[in-house]
């Protein structure tokens, strides 16, 4: 009964002079469980870069956004001594320098850095080590680099840089 109402709805709203077209609207979201073949090929699961060892090895990316949750598994690292007091650590599994400069907030308003630097550097550990890293289908483009985060996210949901005259 309601797939006909809806179907009847439409026919009658199409019908109406004052209507130009009817079509069906998506449901977008914001997964990126398809951007790693989006970004390189455009052609399902055809991934060109990472074919040719193209995967951030040996690179650091720097990242200015709301915040990071460094305890998500794809930039975890079990080792302790996690600093985020601006600290070069080389060493570390993906985030070698957490600079809170706005404030030290994991990301909590939206997830939106974490989100970002997912998308960027993102790779899984099942255990924060280098040595079970497993491959996934929200790996970052450049999933063997590191990252040197800047958090710039203030806990109103805004955004702090700092100024230079």
């Amino acid at each position: 009964c309601l797939q006909s109402c809806v179907l009847s709805l439409i026919a009658s709203l199409s019908a109406a002079p004052e209507v130009c077209s009817v079509d069906a609207v998506p449901e977008v979201s914001t997964m990126n469980d398809i951007a790693q073949w989006i970004t390189q090929s455009g052609v399902d699961n055809y991934r060109p870069f990472w074919d040719k060892g193209l995967t951030g090895s040996g690179q650091i990316v720097q990242v200015s956004d709301t915040g990071l949750d460094t305890n998500h598994c794809s930039f975890w690292d079990s080792s302790p001594g996690e600093l985020r007091d601006g600290t070069i650590q080389p060493d570390r599994r993906k985030v070698i320098l957490y600079e809170a400069y706005a404030n030290d907030a994991e990301d909590s308003n939206d997830g939106h850095g974490t989100h970002v630097t997912g998308s960027i550097v993102g790779h899984k550990s099942v255990d924060g080590t280098v040595e079970n890293e497993t491959d996934g289908l929200v790996d970052g483009m450049a999933k063997d680099a590191k990252v040197a985060f800047f958090d710039i996210g203030t806990t109103k949901g805004k955004l702090d840089v700092p100024l230079n005259d």
